[in-house]
């Protein structure tokens, strides 16, 4: 998909509602096949067309209704994947300029430019939920969807290429670190510390607002889990920043965190982990130094 005029950041550039769903947890690929094949049959002839144009890389043994759905498939709600026909014409970038999200208010999956979008050029989306090294970005480009990444990150010269998954692999590491699994054994403050040295690397690859938003919202989870919502507050606001321009401002994670910026204490994950770090709205400190806010910001 290419713009044919100028795309400012944070313009909607589509947005629209699967053609065919199907969950995520099917109990075995026969089953799979049947279902989205009657659903397959169930479209218009016109949408029947559009979908069996898309790309397919998958084995075609339970059907190739199921193979496309595999293969153009975007995750959305909370154990579901959809194929959105005009989203699966977009290519993947590993520093992409787009961003797809699921509206939950408007039950559609939207597109939003994260950069400036000039006409010719491309709009891309990644397919990956993280960026990892570059052996590992090109294995698993390779194997789910067939194809050899050459994007900007993936050109890099081989010297450059080295610093960058050095740093790579260390937000691994750090993201790692901080999955669900594992958060809760760890000290909040250690994980916030590793999450701040994320937040450097991303700004130094210059990984993009995607990434950063992701750090942020582990941010925002951990103080909130432990009560601190004075923090948490100025958090979910740089979060929320980002996520208008990704998603826009009726997105579902941008409405949850007006609701951190609002009524942090009503959050399902205030206090989850415990009290240790209570703290109120109103304890934001005013007229600090830069310097001296990071640091009571960050809990250094």
């Amino acid at each position: 998909m290419v713009a044919t005029h100028p795309i400012p950041r944070g313009t909607r550039i589509l947005s629209e509602t699967a053609v065919i769903t199907m969950s995520a947890t099917f109990p075995d690929f026969d089953t799979a096949g049947k279902v989205v094949d009657a659903k397959f049959r169930a479209l218009p002839d016109e949408q029947q067309s559009l979908f069996l144009a898309l790309h397919n890389c998958q084995h075609t043994d339970h059907g190739l209704a199921l193979a496309i759905a595999r293969t153009n498939g975007l995750p959305f709600g909370d154990n579901e994947h959809g194929v959105f026909l005009e989203t699966a014409r977009i290519n993947h970038s590993c520093l992409p300029n787009a961003h797809h999200a699921w509206n939950a208010s408007l039950g559609q999956l939207t597109v939003h430019a994260v950069e400036d979008i000039k006409p010719g050029e491309e709009i891309t989306i990644t397919y990956m939920a993280n960026t990892p090294t570059f052996s590992m970005r090109q294995n698993h480009l390779k194997d789910t969807f067939g194809f050899t990444c050459t994007c900007k990150l993936c050109s890099m010269s081989r010297s450059r290429r080295k610093i960058s998954d050095h740093s790579l692999d260390r937000m691994l590491d750090i993201e790692s670190e901080n999955e669900e699994r594992v958060r809760w054994g760890r000290s909040p403050l250690a994980m916030l510390h590793a999450l701040r040295e994320g937040l450097r690397l991303v700004e130094k690859e210059e990984l993009g607002i995607t990434t950063l938003a992701r750090l942020y919202r582990d941010v925002v989870d951990i103080l909130l889990a432990n009560a601190d919502v004075a923090r948490a507050s100025v958090f979910a606001k740089k979060e929320r920043a980002l996520r208008v321009v990704m998603e826009g401002e009726d997105g579902t994670r941008t409405t949850e965190l007006k609701g951190v910026m609002e009524r942090p204490r009503d959050n399902m994950r205030f206090g989850y982990r415990s009290w240790d770090w209570l703290s109120d709205v109103s304890e934001v400190p005013k007229g600090l130094e830069e310097e001296a806010f990071e640091s009571w910001l960050w809990r250094a």
